[in-house]
């Protein structure tokens, strides 16, 4: 893949840098006050005589969660306080990682388009990866040299049932628009 982004010229910029950095803040802070405004509404909500035991239970298991996840960030704010400047090379480093898979992917579903599924690490051009591998492989440029595991590894661009897929406009708009830019992430 560096290959390819090197060929293609595929690098962000500073700005998308920025944009990227600020953008995963900004979602954080939004998240914690979110996470917060959850833990009161249950709070008043257990107060309730009207819930039956089940409902209870269920709203206090999900306030155990919540108040665990709040703890945990907080004890993690505490912990880097104080070292923002510390910090920034590893979220810059991030951000490059993250940024530029988004560009590859981009560049690839423009190139060999197909169908896109849904990846932890955000959207994936299933069918432009495997083509791009095909052509590679046929260029001598990628070859599996233990034979024993190549099944397997194409096993993951062929087994539909392995992967989410998005309908096509779906895909379409999730690949050329960044995760971290829309409101809402991409659903599986």
């Amino acid at each position: 893949m560096q290959q390819f982004a090197t060929e293609n010229k595929i690098e962000p910029t500073e700005e998308e840098l920025d944009a990227f950095i600020l953008k995963i803040e900004e979602k954080e802070r939004q998240h914690q006050i979110k996470m917060d405004a959850d833990r009161k509404k249950l709070i008043e909500e257990l107060k309730s005589s009207s819930l039956s035991d089940r409902e209870r239970e269920q709203k206090a298991s999900h306030l155990e969660s919540i108040e665990s996840n709040l703890k945990a960030m907080q004890e993690m704010n505490e912990r880097t306080k104080g070292m923002e400047e510390e910090m920034r090379p590893m979220k810059r480093e991030i951000a490059q990682q993250i940024v530029k898979l988004w560009m590859i992917n981009k560049a690839l579903y423009e190139k060999y388009g197909g169908r896109v599924i849904f990846q932890q690490a955000g959207v994936e051009p299933l069918d432009a990866y495997r083509d791009f591998l095909k052509e590679q492989e046929k260029k001598g440029a990628f070859q599996i040299i233990d034979k024993q595991y190549e099944a397997g590894f194409w096993r993951y661009f062929t087994n539909d049932a392995m992967h989410t897929f998005y309908e096509k406009d779906d895909g379409a708009r999730l690949i050329n628009t960044p995760w971290w830019m829309m409101d809402e992430p991409p659903e599986e």
